[in-house]
This record gives structure tokens, sequence and C-alpha cells, in this order.
């Protein structure tokens, strides 16, 4: 295990489920990767976050009930949930891991980071090389057959700029390195892992007259050691990653979203441009970036040694602000590859600026199509996450829901978005759907700023199920919290369940409630 530097605490040894906690009855067993699982901020390698087997026919889909919630201390939740093995891993606030049942909620382990966590956490098996760890080679039986499983880490970044790996099974500590060189560093978007390596964006925050930087480190898994590390440009308006990488494995390459840096004196958001209908714009391909210029874009960057091979600016100028600090503030969304119909493959990229992109990995990312989306110039927001399936890329905007054709951009369909009376009054009611997005066959899950989470049809958006979060909730783990607007890490998806993270709770959905 290797400890942590001087002057910055090593998380809390994990010794059972925590205070205020609802203990499992059994020991927690091995964990190891399979089929049915969300792991990491979009469940696959390409950040679709879709959901292709989730054990929820869309038929049954209205009768979503709440089968049970568990409470978190410490302020609002915002990671992602990753269900693994049967294990649901989670993050709070306050810098809390935890490691429930996914089907119970009972906990297995907890243990404080000491440091908020804003990011997905990973699963990673560690079977090579064993040497590394004092962990014994871990065996489980199932029905007569005896199974070998690896050790398994939980793998995340924190605000202090850290990353860790946990035991999965355990919660103890394997390892935990800075990730920038500088000190001054936060991990706001999720790591994305691959094989033995771990991609991790870094932001760099700005001091006096140097502006905030960014960049992508990749670790080895096993160890936490630096494989490469690789600065982006700097500009003079600052750069951050606020959204997980996405791996091109035919390509090899680690496609980056990069957005201006929020200033501690940021002024007011530029006006949007006026709202035009959703349909694709004329083609365009400007000039391939040698640079990323401190703007909205995408940068790819080779796998084996982090070089990049190109950058693409994406409309700069008409993005939204937000304040400084904030752990998940403007920016791109993950970008997303998908392929298109005939085969073609296009990274889909946006739409905190308005504009959706479609963007050929062949060409240097040169821009197939782009779409703008009709928004609420009064409420202009972030949008943390769109979602694809094999046809449609999923948006949302502060004035509703759209699904653009993957290979045109053309709207298939937008759906406005409701505006019930929020739950706790009209002070700070909003109706946007800033929440990422979460797609599996035939639905798609959106949460809204007024708590309610919604199932559109992916067929014409018709809203099939809505259910208000924002509600006081007896938690399985013996207290009693409220739910809130839904913003950040949207809905995940497996056997037969929906999580969804509310104000201070963590919901779980099944048909009927069983």
């Amino acid at each position: 295990m290797l400890a942590a530097l001087p002057g910055h605490a090593a998380p809390t040894e994990a010794g059972g489920p925590g205070p205020g906690a609802f203990p499992c009855p059994t020991a927690s067993a091995p964990v190891a990767l399979g089929a049915a699982q969300w792991n990491g901020w979009g469940r696959d390698l390409n950040n679709s976050r879709y959901q292709p087997e989730p054990a929820i026919p869309a038929a049954d889909v209205p009768r979503l009930a709440l089968k049970w919630a568990f409470g978190f201390v410490g302020g609002p939740v915002f990671g992602q949930s990753t269900i693994v093995d049967g294990r649901l891993f989670v993050t709070g606030a306050a810098g809390r891991i935890q490691a429930l049942d996914a089907k119970r909620g009972c906990s297995y382990w907890s243990v404080d980071t000491n440091s908020s966590v804003a990011t997905a956490l990973i699963i990673g098996e560690l079977s090579a090389p064993r040497k590394f760890f004092a962990l014994p080679k871990l065996k489980r039986k199932n029905a007569h057959i005896e199974i070998d499983k690896p050790p398994s880490a939980v793998l995340f970044g924190d605000s202090a700029g850290f990353v860790s790996a946990l035991d999965a099974q355990r919660g103890t500590l394997l390892w935990k390195v800075l990730a920038d060189t500088v000190g001054s560093g936060r991990i706001s978007g999720s790591p994305t892992l691959y094989k033995s390596r771990l991609f991790v964006p870094v932001n760099t925050e700005e001091h006096g007259t140097t502006p905030a930087a960014a960049s992508v480190v990749a670790l080895d898994v096993a160890t936490g050691s630096v494989v490469w590390r690789v600065p982006l440009p700097r500009s003079d308006a600052g750069l951050s990653i606020v959204s997980a990488p996405t791996l091109d494995v035919g390509r090899e390459l680690l496609y980056v979203a990069t957005a201006p840096a929020p200033h501690r004196d940021a002024p007011p958001a530029a006006p949007l441009a006026p709202a035009a209908p959703t349909s694709p714009l004329a083609p365009a391909a400007p000039p391939v970036s040698e640079e990323p210029s401190g703007v909205d874009g995408i940068v790819a960057l080779d796998l084996k040694d982090g070089h990049v091979h190109w950058s693409r600016a994406l409309d700069p100028g008409s993005r939204t602000a937000g304040p400084a600090g904030d752990p998940a503030v403007g920016g791109q969304g993950s970008p997303i590859l998908r392929n298109a119909l005939g085969g073609r493959q296009v990274i889909l990229a946006g739409p905190d600026s308005g504009v959706v992109f479609g963007l050929d990995p062949n060409a240097d990312g040169a821009i197939l199509w782009q779409s703008r989306l009709a928004l609420d110039r009064a409420a202009a927001l972030p949008q943390y996450g769109s979602a694809a399936d094999y046809r449609s890329v999923y948006v949302g905007s502060s004035s509703g829901l759209s699904a653009l054709n993957i290979g045109t951009g053309e709207t298939r369909w937008s759906a406005p978005a409701p505006t019930p009376a929020c739950s706790w009054g009209e002070r700070d009611c909003a109706h946007g759907q800033s929440q990422a997005l979460t797609v599996m066959p035939g639905i798609v899950f959106a949460g809204a700023l007024d708590g309610h989470l919604r199932a559109y049809s992916t067929i014409d958006g018709r809203v099939v199920w809505d259910f208000d979060t924002a509600r006081p909730y007896r938690c399985v783990n013996g207290i009693s919290v409220s739910g809130g607007p839904l913003d950040h890490a949207g809905a995940s998806i497996v056997n037969g369940m929906l999580y969804i993270k509310s104000g201070d709770a963590l919901l779980a959905f099944s048909v009927d409630g069983k």
C-alpha cells in the first residue's frame, strides 16, 4: 500500500458500515466484473449512458415504484452510482465511500476519504501484477462450480487532486497518489478505465495572473504509478475538464472535452444566440486547431503516450457560465462515440453551448453536422451528459428534451419540460433538465431541477412515468432525509433496478417496488 503524501490525510481505514448504517447480515464477498453492470460515468467505454439489458421491459416502466431509500449525512450527493456484481458503490458530498447491497440497500463497508468526491467510482480488477499486493487469491463457490475472482479496486478522484484505490471487497486503502505536479489540482471529471490504465482528467486552479490549466494523467491500476502525464496547452481564458474521457479502442485514442475554466471573478454569462429551430445547420469544417485554445472543444490523445493527435474547437463564446469552485460547473458532457446507419462512426459532442455536434473521427474531428437547440435564454444552464442508443442522441436543456438523429443531427422529436409546482415552493423553482440522461431500449430517463424524474418514450417523446423525488424519506439505514432538485449524475439501471440520487437520498426503484 502506498501511504498518503506528507501533509495529506489518507482515507480513514474501513472497518464496517459506519454510523447510521444498515449492516448487511453476511460478510462482503469478492467483487468481479460482469456483463450486467453500470461501471463508471457512462456505463461503457464510449460513454453512451445506454443500458442495453436493463431487465426492465419498456412496457413495465409505468409500474416503477420506490423499493427503498438510503440516506446520506453531510449534504447532497453528486457522483454517479456504480453497480458491479451485486454491489452498489456510492459517494457522498462529505467524502464518504460506501459499498451497499444493490438489492436491499444494506451496507458492507464505508470509508471517509477526507475530501469531497464528485466523480463516478470505477471498479477495476487487479489481476496483475499480484506481487504488489498482500491480497490472497480469492475464490467464490457458485453451486458446484468454483470461481476464481481476482482482487478488485474501487478507483476515484477527489477535490484535492488525489486518485485513490480501495479494496472493493473490504474498503481498505491500496494506494493514493497526487494526480498533478503543482498540488492545487482537483478532479471534477470522472476517470476512465481501460485494461490496466486509468485515465484521469485534472484541473489546476488559477494563481494570480496564471490561468487555470488542465491535464490528463494515465495511471497504472495496480500501483498508481504515472505512465504518462500530458498538460493541455494553457490559454488566456484558462482550461478545464469536467467530464469523463471517452475511449476509441479501434483508433487507440482518448477523446477529452475541454471548456474555459470558471474564474474566481467570473463575468456574467454571455447571452445566448436567439433560439433557432432544432434542425441541422449547414455543415462546416473549420481548419483543425493545433492546440486547444481555452474554448469548448474535443482533444484526441494517444492511449499509449498521451500525445495530441488532433483537437477541434466547438462554438466558443456562447457557453453558459457558473460560479468558481463548483465541482462540475459548465463545460461539455463526455463525448459519445456511436455508429450511425451505414456503419460510419460519429463523435457526439455538446451541448453546453446549446449546439450539438457530430464529428468525424476519421477526419481529425471534422464537423459532420451541428444542430442548435431551442433554449430558454433566461434560464441557461450546464448539461452534464447526453445519452445515445443505436439511433438517436438524447439531449436535455433548460427548455426540455430532444432526440436527434445520430447520422444527420435532424430532430426526431422535442418534448418541452413540464412545469409543475416545486414541492418546496416557488423560490428557486426551476424546470430545466441539466442532469445527465440515461437511456434503455424504448425509454430515456431525465431528471429535472424541480425534482421530478421522468421516463420518456424514445419513439415520440411522450412521458410515460413521472416521480417527484423532492419529498421526505425514512431510509433503510435508520435516518430521515429529503430529496431535492435532480442535477449532475443521472440514473443507473442494472438487473431490474433503477438508482437515482436526490438531495440527501439515494433512491432505488423496481417494478411494483418488488
